[in-house]
């Protein structure tokens, strides 16, 4: 990613915090990034939000879970104010995370980036398929 200049703005709880070693590798290949914990500050900022389910068996206690299971929920009136080439990624499958109302507006990517990725798929198989008969 470096090649390309991102910059991160990393949304999580304190409990969900980002791992030091990503941190690290971010600082090493001097990749600009934030780390907040409110989507709703920074939406109207990004080009790409990559949301995610917050995983119940990533949990050792199901109290912990519970304080942070509805922290990060998408709904129609954050989409208002973002960017007109806004896009909303998730590598499925969702819960509460992005409601299906959203399933429809035009931010909803997620749909089309599944689709790339049966294409990626077959396309590797293929190609393993074909080192197979060589």
């Amino acid at each position: 990613m470096s090649f390309f200049n991102p910059k991160f703005k990393l949304i999580s709880s304190q409990s969900l915090k980002i791992p030091e070693s990503f941190i690290r590798e971010l600082v090493e290949q001097k990749i600009e990034f934030q780390e907040l914990t409110r989507i709703e500050d920074v939406i109207d900022e990004l080009d790409i939000c990559y949301m995610t389910r917050i995983q119940r068996e990533r949990f050792p206690d199901e109290e912990e879970f519970k304080k942070v299971e509805n922290c990060y929920i998408l709904n129609v009136d954050m989409l208002r104010s973002v960017k007109p080439n806004f896009k909303i990624l998730h590598p499925m499958p969702r819960v509460k995370e992005i409601p299906r109302n959203i399933d429809k507006c035009p931010q909803a990517y997620y749909w089309q980036q599944a689709e790339g990725g049966i294409t990626v798929r077959k396309a590797i198989l293929y190609h393993l398929l074909l080192e197979e008969k060589s």
